[in-house]
């Protein structure tokens, strides 16, 4: 790869790449490519849906290992840096603004997604507007990473509004006037116990850890005091229709 970058005898090795890695894992790329697909064309909160076939697909990912790829962009025939969507690091602060509802941008990871998916608790639960907001700036771009994710998890309890290109404008979205939904009239539900279990995982230091973010006081998703405050936040308001300290807590 290195060597094709560089300009040196390019035709035979990505000849050789392709045979050797691309051709022989394509066909799972493409299935969950169209799973995806299949999935966000019903999905309430992407606004698109044009999306292109699997061939004409600008980036390919040439797998490296069983959890990693090599991207290579067809429109610059270039080969980009090693990305591995499974790795268990957490690279950015998404919790910066605690009064407005998340908005994150060009989220490629995995186990970003799900981390954010499974920390941000739905809006129903809490009583007002908290979707997590993904705003993508190249829909092609957005489209090709659809063949390296599973985006089934984290549709099923539609906390995620996709937001491409010159979407970004619609954030955050009136959910009352455009979708008919008042989330101010739900009450606060309780922490339930796996929520409860989920701090505790988290502020017990057993989360994954990124040695690189440590002089940054990120090393830990809940190293940082914003994230503090976001279990604190979540954890004072649910506590409160019950009365008690702790609430009503309970499974859901």
């Amino acid at each position: 790869m290195d060597l094709y970058n560089r300009g040196h005898f390019q035709e035979d090795c990505l000849g050789i790449l392709t045979e050797a890695f691309y051709a022989p894992n394509v066909k799972e790329q493409q299935s969950r490519y169209e799973r995806n697909c299949k999935l966000l064309g019903k999905y309430p909160y992407l606004f698109r849906r044009d999306f292109p076939e699997f061939d004409t697909l600008p980036i390919k990912f040439f797998p490296f290992d069983d959890e990693s790829y090599v991207p290579f962009d067809t429109r610059e025939g270039r080969f980009g840096g090693h990305i591995a969507p499974r790795r268990q690091i957490v690279s950015r602060n998404f919790f910066k603004d605690l009064e407005k509802p998340i908005l994150a941008e060009n989220v490629f990871s995995q186990y970003e997604l799900e981390y954010l998916n499974d920390n941000v608790r739905k809006s129903e639960h809490i009583g007002r507007e908290n979707h997590i907001y993904l705003h993508y700036s190249d829909w092609l771009e957005f489209c090709s990473y659809l063949q390296c994710l599973n985006l089934r998890p984290l549709l099923e309890q539609e906390k995620i509004v996709f937001l491409i290109g010159g979407e970004l404008a619609q954030y955050p979205i009136d959910f009352k006037s455009r979708f008919g939904l008042d989330y101010s009239q739900y009450t606060v539900r309780p922490i339930g116990i796996r929520e409860v279990n989920r701090m505790i995982w988290q502020v017990s230091g057993e989360a994954p850890v990124d040695p690189g973010f440590q002089p940054l006081g990120l090393a830990h998703p809940t190293g940082h005091p914003q994230r503090r405050r976001l279990l604190q936040r979540d954890f004072r308001r649910a506590s409160q229709p019950a009365g008690g300290p702790l609430g009503d807590v309970r499974q859901h």
